[in-house]
């Protein structure tokens, strides 16, 4: 059973199992979430309420992308710049960019990608990962001849 903020309908993400209501003991959780004023949940969330968009050029890479944004800066209680599943047309890519004061991390989930960290060029595949922060720079580009597809998280 969930919860939800009666006056803004705000899903709860505590269940009563782990916090029953008559312990009192709930109602300062649910209380600060909805003082948060998150409007979407922060636990589950659907692929159908994931805001996908179709860059083109990416940091002056080649073609266009899909991000699919998993969770908001917001939804991640800033945490978290960005939490993204990017598929990578074959031919398409990430021009080289550099995270300073950020961190990125890319988790490749399917296909294979060659990445450039700074100087150094290497081919990833899936289940491979690569972090990039203090001011490095990196890129991402595909050119398997097939779709690939990677997590890319950034990191304040």
């Amino acid at each position: 059973m969930y919860f939800r903020c009666a006056e803004k309908n705000i899903p709860k993400i505590f269940n009563s199992a782990f916090f029953p209501e008559q312990s009192g003991q709930s109602h300062w959780i649910n209380d600060y979430l909805c003082s948060l004023n998150i409007k979407k949940r922060t636990m589950i969330k659907y692929k159908e309420e994931m805001e996908t968009i179709y860059p083109e050029h990416v940091c002056n890479g080649l073609g266009s992308i899909e991000k699919k944004f998993v969770f908001s800066t917001e939804e991640m209680l800033n945490k978290a710049k960005m939490f993204a599943r990017i598929t990578l047309p074959d031919g398409s890519s990430i021009g080289e960019h550099p995270h300073q004061p950020e961190a990125e991390i890319y988790y490749i989930l399917e296909g294979e990608v060659v990445v450039t960290d700074n100087d150094r060029q290497e081919t990833l595949h899936s289940g491979d990962a690569v972090f990039t922060g203090n001011g490095d720079r990196h890129s991402v580009a595909n050119v398997s001849g097939k779709p690939a597809v990677l997590m890319a998280v950034i990191l304040w």
